[in-house]
């Protein structure tokens, strides 16, 4: 299982790398894709991500600068901000999603058929179901 973690995790930094993008900004910008288009502030990013405000507001920091994402402020509360995708980055998160699947079916139906894969995509469902019940 660790070894397919790892083979996952650099067929991922092989697509971001053009990006300039980590591991940790790409799980931020899905986070964020998928709340669009309301966005979300910092702390339930870091809630969802399940890390430190810290870590998040730094990665967001560099996600800003590089234009992936804007703060705006909150119209329920000033004090807070509410991160969103700027108007291109749905488009290329979008495009990334692509790329990763597209890699992943290369690598894995010459490996797996469609019903194994099938089985694992639901029980994988199933796990990610059930671990967001915490």
């Amino acid at each position: 299982m660790s070894s397919a973690h790892r083979q996952l995790k650099q067929l991922k930094q092989v697509v971001l790398k053009p990006h300039s993008l980590s591991m940790a900004q790409w799980s931020i910008l899905g986070i964020i894709y998928d709340a669009e288009p309301d966005g979300l502030t910092l702390s339930d990013v870091a809630k969802q991500l399940r890390a430190t405000q810290a870590f998040v507001s730094a990665n967001v920091r560099s996600l800003e600068d590089k234009r992936f994402i804007k703060r705006e402020i909150a119209e329920h509360d000033k004090r807070v901000s509410v991160v969103q995708l700027t108007r291109s980055t749905a488009t290329t998160v979008e495009e990334i999603e692509a790329t990763i699947r597209d890699q992943l079916r290369k690598k894995i139906y010459s490996e797996v058929s469609r019903d194994e894969l099938a089985v694992f995509l639901h029980l994988m469902n199933v796990f990610a179901d059930s671990s967001s019940d915490d």
